[in-house]
């Protein structure tokens, strides 16, 4: 079963799909120092006993390095509740993520 619930967020626009084993958030827009924190709570706000959590960050025009915390904020979140969880990440996602987590640390899924 999926549902889909678009939300206007400060970080431009996020969509959420509801499936039977997980929660699908696609971002697009920005996020930077001014909303990394809106976005981590709004993820974290997702995470749900029993369903994984895919991030889609494939769309975002900027990602700036609060945006890694973010990213981090979240993996911490998700391993405390027992969550598996990955983000897609390319361009500026990608970007930031090879300076910040050179070892892989993030469950990353590079996309073209």
């Amino acid at each position: 079963m999926m549902s889909t619930a678009p939300a206007c967020t400060t970080f431009t626009h996020a969509c959420v799909a509801w499936h039977d084993d997980y929660v699908a958030i696609t971002v697009d827009g920005d996020i930077d120092a001014a909303n990394a924190e809106a976005f981590a709570r709004f993820a974290i706000a997702h995470i749900q006993p029993g369903r994984k959590l895919q991030i889609n960050l494939t769309q975002l025009d900027f990602f700036g390095t609060a945006g890694f915390s973010a990213l981090h904020a979240i993996n911490v979140r998700c391993a405390a509740a027992g969550t598996d969880w990955t983000v897609s990440a390319c361009g500026p996602v990608a970007r930031v993520l090879r300076i910040c987590d050179p070892n892989g640390a993030l469950p990353v899924r590079h996309s073209s």
